[in-house]
């Protein structure tokens, strides 16, 4: 506490003694916080690998000269990697050697920031802040980083503590360091401009202010601010102009608002910046900030002032960064770093004034520092580690593989590591934004092929290339993950070029959203062989979202066994919410059908979605009748051969090995569960061996019934795998049913549950009597003749059971028809919202059916008629009544507004 007695008031007149004293003093304390700086952050500087951004510090440092290493990266400015460059030269190319230069500019920050804090603020705010300076995380974690940041940061300190001295003193050596600091921000870092921009209206500000300057000082500034826009000008017109072009495609991960402005207090504090997007809010960031509020001396101008630059320099970087085209990091928040650090210098000097509050008030300030910086290297989120990869990829792989990875430029990461652990395999750079055509030709045909999958890539979004590798291949990729990077191995890489057919499907109703133009031609192949099918889709006008297909295939019970989601996105990775109405995009859907399918024609649908704005799909319009939102595209003609790998995941829960005779059932899906009588019970069973497949018995416990659960007719393959189905009699009594092997093993158990019969109609319903030959009638209806788009009534269909119930599970549907013929609402669902499916009706049985329509977008007021009727969701065949029709009118209407 003795320390921060000498300064009161104001700032520290050093006169005599006494200023020597206290200079002395600043100097001793200064070299302590450097040297305990350096004792927290050197370990870091050999630690993690090299990351992608570190390690095209090192190919620049590489260069044999200071003017290659500034020319080695055309998306960043050339300063910092000429000093790098000539570091290395002196010191090295070890990630140690790389990584010191950060650190010395960290260093240097401590005593700018105790100036900085001394000139705005007091001799204790100052000291105090090269304290933080050297504690904050943000600035440990740059200092161990080969990257521009703390040289960033050194720059703002200068260039602000240089425009102190011009708005109180100015002197020649002052301009001259301003304008200094100004063309090295402009060299040091895209953000350069927003500093200089920022420094002029600081500038202007403080004149407005004071009522100043006079005319020879306005002039010089001119002058000096023409000087430094002509030398920063060839850069400008060189590269800067063409960044937006050259950076992602992807949109910035930070909205401008309320949530961001906490994560961008966060990014001081926490590391590193995927917690703070993706982690809970920790309680002791929000004390920070309470805490710093409360003792923030707020009537002193330097502190209003610094507060001022803080801000305006995270929302200048923010918006800077969105007009470059750059995703938002943390990391670019350095800039702001000196000025946060003399912020916290002045609230703990201030609160060092409080007696017995003091301690109290210093703890809740120094925890984010502690916390934070314990916290530095959080294993729970991805960081590259491509040394770790590389040291893989010397252990898995031979002179005759190689290593794909997409970038647009050499992957300097591997590139860094390959001759140091020792890799053979050979490594294969794909330029981002290359379609197939150009990727095919680079990939070798012979070998295995691993992809490298950095986790904030971005050049494949899309998913082209997995595609294409496991497409025609029986065996999956082998993945191995390394913190943040991952490698997919591919033993026997497919490699084969998709054909297209010529499509038109038109999405959307009314005036269309998009046609897919193109889909990929269907299978006639083994079925372990996974199948690659593209789709391509061309705008028709602009949406918000990022459209989706759904690519499902079908088993013989009608439900879906394979499924494959893709984005749509253009060839450097846009997607449909940044397309233009004209533009064409291309979805990549990696099929493949689950272990053990036998050969057989399965059906294969195409779905188009949006999770925001349409989840469960758009309508679908084509030469051929959709299923709902689903429409079928063809068959996948799976053939005999199939060679399943030994070691696969099944894809089913349970794995008994039971063995009956010559066949062994190695897995099943049967979980004991309650049913009702009339359900079905569907069953998914996968066997080895030789041998015909066994029937199954469901039958009740009591022994008061059973039913026989046959094989369907499966090709005699080794591995085969079938899909079942047993009906619950519908007049079966509360009991305990078992499903049981011929040999009376007992596979699983079901509680019974007998449903009341009910043959009345209920009062109120409207008789209608319409036969259906296969699956009883549809005896009677409640309905409005009034509807109303914004309160669309809920339409009771009764149905009366059969004689016989139906061995197909038919999905009800009620629809409104306009007058164009087209659907203005509509509701599908399985009778009674699944809760009676058609197969478990009784004779005479009346089945309740309730549907709440729903109205379509292109749906307009005016008179409709209402339909319903029974389809086969399998097929999307409707069933016909006894006269022929398809569908049952219901009455007529009008759909109001």
């Amino acid at each position: 506490m003795q320390l921060f007695e000498f300064a009161r008031a104001n700032r520290v007149r050093a006169v005599g003694n006494s200023g020597m004293h206290i200079a002395r003093r600043r100097v001793l304390f200064t070299c302590v916080v450097i040297l305990a700086a350096v004792v927290l952050r050197a370990p870091g500087l050999s630690g993690p690998g090299l990351w992608f951004d570190e390690a095209w510090s090192a190919f620049a440092a590489g260069q044999s000269t200071p003017w290659a290493a500034a020319n080695a990266d055309a998306t960043n400015p050339p300063l910092y990697y000429a000093l790098l460059q000539m570091h290395a030269a002196a010191l090295g190319h070890s990630e140690f050697a790389l990584r010191l230069f950060s650190l010395w500019c960290g260093l240097l920050l401590i005593p700018l920031c105790v100036q900085l804090g001394r000139r705005l603020l007091d001799e204790n705010a100052g000291l105090l802040a090269g304290a933080a300076a050297a504690a904050l995380p943000l600035l440990s974690w740059a200092s161990q980083e080969a990257r521009m940041y703390t040289l960033l940061a050194c720059l703002v300190a200068v260039a602000a503590l240089a425009l102190h001295r011009v708005l109180t003193r100015p002197t020649r050596a002052a301009w001259g360091v301003l304008w200094g600091a100004e063309l090295a921000l402009l060299y040091a870092h895209n953000t350069g401009p927003v500093a200089v921009f920022w420094l002029n209206l600081a500038a202007l500000l403080a004149w407005l202010a004071s009522g100043r300057p006079r005319r020879p000082l306005l002039w010089r500034w001119i002058a000096g601010q023409i000087g430094v826009g002509a030398l920063w000008l060839p850069y400008f017109l060189s590269r800067f102009v063409l960044l937006p072009a050259a950076n992602s495609a992807q949109p910035n991960t930070l909205a401008l608002g309320p949530e961001a402005l906490l994560r961008l207090w966060r990014a001081f504090w926490e590391l590193p910046w995927e917690r703070v997007l993706h982690a809970p809010l920790a309680w002791w960031t929000v004390l920070a900030l309470l805490a710093a509020a409360l003792a923030l001396p707020w009537r002193r101008a330097g502190a209003r002032w610094a507060v001022l630059h803080a801000l305006a320099w995270c929302a200048g970087i923010a918006i800077g960064l969105v007009v470059l085209g750059n995703e938002f990091h943390g990391r670019y928040l350095v800039v702001a770093a000196p000025f946060v650090c003399v912020l916290a210098g002045a609230a703990a000097a201030r609160a060092l004034r409080w007696r017995w509050a003091a301690w109290p008030a210093l703890l809740a300030l120094a925890v984010p520092f502690a916390v934070g910086g314990l916290a530095l290297n959080d294993g729970a989120f991805p960081r590259d580690d491509s040394r770790g990869m590389a040291a893989y990829y010397a252990r898995a792989l031979g002179p005759e593989d190689s290593v794909l990875a997409w970038s647009y430029a050499d992957r300097y990461d591997l590139a860094y590591y390959w001759p140091r652990e020792g890799v053979s395999a050979r490594r294969i750079t794909l330029p981002e934004g290359a379609e197939m055509a150009d990727v095919l030709p680079l990939l070798p045909r012979s070998g295995a092929l691993a992809l490298n999958v950095w986790y904030t890539q971005r050049a494949d979004f899309r998913g082209m290339l997995p595609c294409l590798l496991e497409g025609g291949s029986s065996l999956p990729p082998e993945r191995f993950q390394v913190t943040g990077m991952a490698s997919l191995l591919y033993r026997q890489p497919g490699l084969r070029e998709p054909v297209l057919d010529a499509a038109d499907i038109r999405l959307g109703e009314g005036a269309p959203l998009a046609r897919i133009t193109a889909l990929g031609r269907l299978p006639a192949a083994p079925a372990s062989a996974a199948w690659c099918l593209p789709l391509a889709l061309r705008m028709e006008s602009a949406v918000t979202g990022a459209l989706k297909a759904a690519v499902t295939v079908r088993g013989p019970l009608g439900d879906e066994i394979a499924r494959a989601d893709a984005v749509f996105a253009t060839a450097n990775q846009r997607t449909t919410a940044q397309a233009a109405p004209g533009e064409t995009l291309t979805a990549w859907a990696l099929l493949r059908l689950p272990y053990g399918a036998p050969p057989a024609r399965y059906p294969v649908f195409v779905r188009v979605y949006d999770e925001g704005a349409a989840p469960s799909g758009y309508p679908i319009e084509a030469d051929r009748p959709a299923l709902g939102r689903d429409l079928p595209i063809g068959d996948w003609v799976a053939q005999p051969g199939a060679e399943w790998p030994e070691a696969a995941d099944f894809g089913l829960p349970h794995q008994p090995e039971l063995t009956l005779g010559g066949l062994t059932l190695a897995a099943h899906d049967l979980t004991d569960g309650a049913l009702r009588s009339g359900d079905a019970l569907a069953m998914t069973l996968l066997w080895r061996g030789a041998g015909d497949l066994p029937a199954l018995t469901l039958a009740d416990s009591a022994g008061r019934w059973s039913v026989q659960v046959p094989a369907e007719s499966v090709a005699p393959d080794a591995i085969r795998r079938e899909w079942r189905r047993a009906l619950v009699p519908a007049d079966a009594p509360d009991g305990v049913a078992e499903l049981r092997l011929p040999d009376g093993t007992v596979l699983a158990r079901y509680p019974i549950t007998a449903l009341p019969l009910t043959t009345a109609l209920p009062a109120g319903a409207q008789p209608i009597d319409v036969v259906y030959p296969l699956a009883g009638a549809l005896a009677a209806v409640e309905a409005d003749s009034m509807f109303s788009l914004a309160r669309l009534p809920t339409i009771t269909l009764y149905w009366r059971g059969p004689e016989r119930a139906p061995s197909v599970s038919y999905t009800a549907f009620v629809q409104m028809i306009d007058a164009a013929g087209q659907v203005a609402a509509q509701s599908d669902a399985l009778p009674a919202s699944g809760a009676r499916p058609t197969t478990g009706w009784r004779p005479g049985e009346i089945i309740a059916d309730a549907h709440m329509l729903r109205a379509n977008a292109a749906a307009a007021p005016g008179p409709v008629t209402l339909i319903a009727g029974l389809y086969d969701a399998a097929t999307g065949e409707r069933l016909r009544t006894a006269d022929g029709a398809e569908h049952v009118v219901l009455g007529t209407g009008t759909l109001g507004p």
